[in-house]
Order: C-alpha cells, then structure tokens, then sequence
C-alpha cells in the first residue's frame, strides 16, 4: 500500500479547501440572487423579452334614420421607431437610415435624431445635483452624477436623471432647455424603446413605406459583420412598426356638424412608456354617446427576441378590442339638405349673423333635421371660429318675442273663461299696470277678439291678457309647455331658466310683458316643442334625435320609443288654438295675419312669427336695432305632421319681422320636405287659382 508523502497530503487538502471555498461563495452568490435579487432580475428580464400591447377600439359609426354615413372610423398606422435597436448599428447606418425615414414620413430629421436617442429624455424645470449627508454627489449605475428636479426650491428625488452629453458638451433642445436622461428606481438609465414619430398615416402610405424601408442596404456598413448582422437586418423588420390605429372622418364635411359633433384624441396611458390613443367625443352625438360609440380596449401579452420580433409559441393572453356600437339617428340626410340649403339661402339674402331651424315629427317629437348656420367642419373643427361651434339651438336663452303669446292664448282657452271670439279692447289700459307695452305697428288696433289679438299680434291685448289669467295660472302653463326645464334631447350643453318667469312681488311688470315674450329666456328648441304641443292636440312630447343603437351585426341594443312628457292643453283648446295659428298665415281675408308668407301652396299652416329685441349685457336694457326674427308653426292644420321653427339673428338687410326672413324660410323648406315626405295636401284648387 503507498502512502503519499506529508507535502503531497497538504497540497491535496489545500486544494479541496480551495474549491469547497469556491463552492461555497458561488452557493451565498446564487441564494443572494435568487433570493434578495429575485425581483430585480425578473423585472430585468422580463422588461427585456416580455410585452404587453395595447389596442384601441375601433368608434362606432353614426347614421341617419335611411343608413346613410353621417360619421367613420378608417383604419390608419402610428409609425414607431424602437431607438434600442437602431443604437446597435454603427452611426453611418443610422445616420442614413434616419434621412430615409424623413423622407417617408415628411418629419424633420432633426427632430427624428432627437426622438431617435437610446434614452429617455427629459427637461425643463430646474435640476440641482444631488448630493448625500456629507456633500458628495450621488451616482449612477454607470457612474455618473445624479440630477433632480426642483420644485418651489424643493429637490424632487422620485425625477432623477443624468447629464446628456456629446462631443460639444451638454445636449440641449432647439428652446435651449438642457436635456436629462431619466433614471429608474434603481437608479440605471430607462433605455427608450417606443417612440411614435407620427400618427394617422394611411394605409397605402404605410406600405409603400414598409416596402421603401425593405429595401434600405445592411452590408455596406463599417460596423457589419456576421456577429453584429441580426441589428442591421433589424432596420428592414424591427426598428420600425406600424401601430395599427384609426382616425374619425366625417364624410360629409360640415353636414350635420351641430348634431354629430366632432371628437379628439385622448392618450390612455398603459405603462411607463406607452400609451394608447383613443378616440374621444368633445361634442353633439359624439360626446352624449360617447360610451356606446367608443368601445373596450384589448390587450394582448407577448415575448420577443434580441432583434424585436416575436416569438408567437409564447404568446400569453390575448384580449381583442370590443369594437363601439353604432347609433343610428332620427334624422333625415335629404331633409337636412333641404334645411341647410335654405338657410344658405336666407344667409346670402339677409346677411344675419346666425340662422337656425329644427324639423320635427308633431306626433313623436322625432327630429328629422337641425341646422344652425354659419357651422363648421368637424374633420377639422380648430379652422373655424369658436363661435360657430355652439349649438344655439340648445344653448342661447332669448326672448322670444311674440312666438311666446300662443302659451298665453292656450291658458286662456284652456281654463274656459275665454273662447276665440272674447272681445279685448287694445285701446285702454290700466296705469296701475305699469308701462303700457307698444304696438309693433305703434298704432292702435282697436277692440279684437281673443283670436284677432294672436292675427295682429297685439302686445296691449296679451298684456292685458297676462293680469286677466293672474301670475299663478301663467306660470303654470309656462312650466306645463316645458320652458321652466330641459327638454331631454340626448345632446350635450342644453340649457334652461328654472325660475317662476312672472314674479309680480319683484317685478310687477313682468304680468304684461311675459304673456308678449319680454323679461323670459327661452331656448329655440322649448319653444319648437310647446308649438308642437299645440299641434299634437295638447300633448307635449320629449324631442328624439336618437332612433336605436345597433351592434356590428345589426342586432338592435337599444331602440327609442316617441315619450309623451305631459298633456298641457286639452283637446278641444288645441284645435281652437290650431284655428287661431291658422288664421295667422292666411294672407287673402280682410284681416291678413303677420305669417301670411309662410303659407304652403297646398297645405296650410299654423304658426306665429316673433320679433324680440336682442338683450342688453347681463340682461339689462335691450340693444337698439338688434332683433331675433322667427317663425314656428306646423302643416297641414287638418292633420298636423310636421312642425318647424326658423330663427334668424339679426339680420341686416330687408326687413327685421319675424313675419319676412323666416317665414319666407319656412314657406321654402315646408314646400320641399312636404313634397319629399308625401304629405297629404289639404287644400283645394280651385280654377281661378286660389287656394282655400
């Protein structure tokens, strides 16, 4: 048996102490990483090779009540650009690779260098280094000086970054703001790997970049070889995505824009280095609806390789976008055109500042059109001027001006105190009353009847009117007609005045003139919708503009039904009121009522014109020569189907009457929508030409 010398038995013992001391501080390595640096290292890891993509929903569409396209979404590309990976080629390449890009995006390539950096920049404020307890400054993982942000003089230590230099010292951006790179948590610097260099690309535009992009050379480099080939071939597959995306286009261009609204981008962020673009409704339709038209976001969790692209075997969950519904309108394409080519009409001819008119169905309260003109292009809405965004219809509260004695002449019929033929003398009036209000002809009319008072359109007759029927019974029916709360249409930033409109203990003079359309604000809708009341034999209905909602498949979600509000009048004062509004537009009878001109050729109409003069700021005084000029009524009084108003806003030339400019507007489009919609004529022809 041989014994191995004492100097080999230590030099065997030295060695196995020597590796068993090896294998312990390599056993503490692992348990202090797997243990204490479990969490850094999986993070590292799986920010390195993990993702989690974001989509947008695609918005639902809009439609008029015929399926006609009123508002679409088109699929469109982000481009992105991963600076991670272009930092691994040689500055030659990237050099080249960037002037290309410009070139195909129509960006500036100095803005793509600056947006292109491997970093995460940052800048503005100001940024002090920071330093520990005994002054030294604080580093970063690779060494280098720690800056924070300030804020009021205090360090913001949860914003750190460090120096970006080059060649020439401290980079600045083109406003000469000094630029940082921002740390993590850990203090290392955030690589930037997502950044979108522009947004809304058409699809044809896309491909013919991706295609240009195909072709870009990756040998010829000073940097390429086979180890460094995977970058270069990079620049063709990875270094540049198209993030599929969609963009809002509205068809018609200004069509429709007050109903349909226009909509803007929102940036939902996901994570600390992306985010998502949706499309988000800032008005109209768009914005009322905008839960049912914007739909739920989907996701999708995969891994990718070295180069950026991904590994699909382990691709985890995968959620798709829940497209939005599409909401389908009560109104009409033809009508509306109808509406706005009239009203361009009345533009040209009067030189208003607005004109407005809403076409309503008198026994559902459906919408079939609603225009304010000037409006805008909702593709492009920042071109046009503010004011031309606002939806008056809804949102201005005027005077009305004499539109508003038919609420009057319905609470006198209805509490059958009076009939159509109660005598009013519109020669006296009582001085304890107050002021007594002018005639519009500043003449005297006389003694009228209940029904002449509404032909002439009387202020002295309905502002003895308002103290005959008492405060309490003309608010009544004010609140009863709608016009003291919203009318619910399903359209954002409706306003209305909430308050008793007479208040005789305030205001004792407010008994007359309300009952003429002075001293309350009003919306032209309520208005449109307490005619309408009128029409439909007392029975006030809530304005529709939405018909139903429907799901990619065309399955109805939900469909609106007419909603009957309140009976306000009954039948039989509606139809005594429907023959005063009546006799308002008859122009051939020895007492010519102010709406003659609105008369249709072979329906006859009832209606009221108004003349209100424009408020003074805050409501105090009136404006000298400013007026609204209007008209509502509704055809044919047989069978009332159609209700309308036309609302003129100062208009320049010819004269300011409700009776001219918006009669005249009401008579064309009545002419036009009664021939489209078919409807029953009931009037005679009779052989020597006149009408009756």
């Amino acid at each position: 048996m041989n014994i191995l010398p004492t100097s080999q038995i230590k030099w065997l013992q030295f060695i196995i102490a020597g590796v068993m001391f090896c294998f312990a501080v390599l056993a503490c390595r692992l348990v202090y990483v797997q243990y204490f640096q479990h969490e850094y290292y999986k993070n590292l890891c799986d920010n390195n090779v993990s993702r989690t993509e974001f989509y947008a929903p695609r918005r639902g569409a809009i439609k008029d009540v015929k399926g006609n396209l009123l508002a679409i979404t088109r699929d469109v590309r982000n481009i992105v650009i991963n600076p991670k990976l272009l930092h691994q080629v040689d500055p030659q390449a990237r050099s080249a690779f960037l002037t290309l890009l410009s070139s195909l995006t129509s960006v500036d390539r100095e803005e793509l260098v600056r947006k292109s950096c491997f970093y995460r920049p940052v800048w503005g404020g100001t940024w002090t280094p920071w330093t520990n307890e005994n002054g030294f400054p604080k580093l970063s993982k690779e060494g280098l000086p720690i800056y924070v942000r300030s804020t009021n003089g205090i360090p913001n230590t949860n914003l750190c970054a460090v120096c970006v230099n080059d060649s020439q010292g401290q980079v600045h951006t083109p406003e000469g703001e000094p630029v940082y790179a921002q740390l993590n948590s850990k203090y290392q610097i955030i690589t930037n790997q997502y950044v979108r260099i522009c947004r809304n690309v058409p699809l044809e535009n896309w491909q013919h970049l991706r295609s240009e992009i195909a072709k870009f050379p990756i040998t010829n480099w000073p940097g390429y070889d086979k180890t460094t080939a995977p970058n270069y071939r990079a620049l063709r597959t990875s270094v540049v995505s198209g993030e599929p995306d969609y963009r809002r286009e509205y068809p018609n261009g200004k069509f429709m824009s007050h109903v349909l609204g226009y909509t803007k981008a929102m940036e939902l962020k996901v994570n600390d280095n992306k985010s998502v673009q949706l499309i988000e409704g800032a008005d109209g339709v768009e914005r009322f609806l905008n839960d049912q038209l914007l739909g739920s976001m989907g996701w999708r969790e995969k891994t990718i390789r070295r180069d950026g692209s991904e590994i699909t075997s382990h691709r985890g969950h995968n959620f798709d976008a829940s497209d939005g519904l599409t909401v389908v309108l009560t109104l009409d394409s033809a009508i509306q055109q109808i509406v706005e080519e009239e009203l361009e009409k009345t533009m040209e001819e009067y030189h208003p500042l607005t004109v407005s008119c809403v076409v309503a169905e008198v026994k559902t309260g459906r919408i079939l059109a609603y225009a304010i003109t000037p409006d805008y292009d909702p593709n492009h809405p920042s071109l046009f001027p503010a004011e031309t965004w606002r939806n008056r219809i809804i949102a201005d509260l005027i005077e009305p001006g004499s539109t508003f004695k038919v609420v009057s002449l319905c609470a006198a019929l209805n509490e059958e105190k009076y009939t159509l033929n109660t005598p009013i003398n519109c020669s006296t009036w009582n001085a304890e009353w107050g002021k007594r209000p002018r005639e519009s002809n500043h003449g005297d009319l006389g003694v009228l009847t209940l029904e002449g008072i509404l032909i002439k359109s009387s202020n002295v007759g309905f502002g003895k009117l308002g103290w005959m029927l008492t405060p309490t019974v003309e608010n009544k029916y004010i609140r009863n007609f709608g016009y003291r709360a919203l009318t619910g249409i399903m359209l954002p930033g409706e306003r209305s005045g909430i308050r008793d409109a007479i208040q005789p203990t305030k205001d004792k003079l407010s008994i007359s003139r309300v009952p003429i359309g002075q001293g309350i604000a009003v919306s032209q809708l309520q208005t449109t919708m307490a005619i309408g009341a009128v029409a439909n034999l007392g029975m006030l209905m809530r304005p529709v503009i939405l018909d139903r909602i429907e799901d990619s498949k065309g399955n109805i979600c939900k469909e609106e039904f007419p909603q009957p509000v309140r009976r306000v009048i009954s039948e039989k004062a509606a139809r005594d009121a429907i023959k005063a509004m009546r006799s308002v537009t008859l122009g051939d009878t020895d007492m010519r009522g102010t709406g003659y001109r609105a008369d249709l050729t072979y329906h006859s109409v009832g209606g009221k014109t108004g003349t209100a003069q424009k408020a003074g700021a805050g409501g105090v005084g009136y404006l000298p020569g400013k007026y609204y000029a209007s008209f509502v009524g509704f055809f044919p009084t047989e069978d009332p189907a159609i209700v309308m108003s036309v609302m003129v806003d100062e208009p320049k030339t010819g004269s300011t009457y409700g009776g001219v400019a918006p009669a005249l507007a009401f008579h064309e489009i009545g002419e036009r929508v009664a021939r489209y919609l078919d409807i029953p004529p009931d009037k005679i022809k009779v052989a020597v030409g006149k009408v009756r």
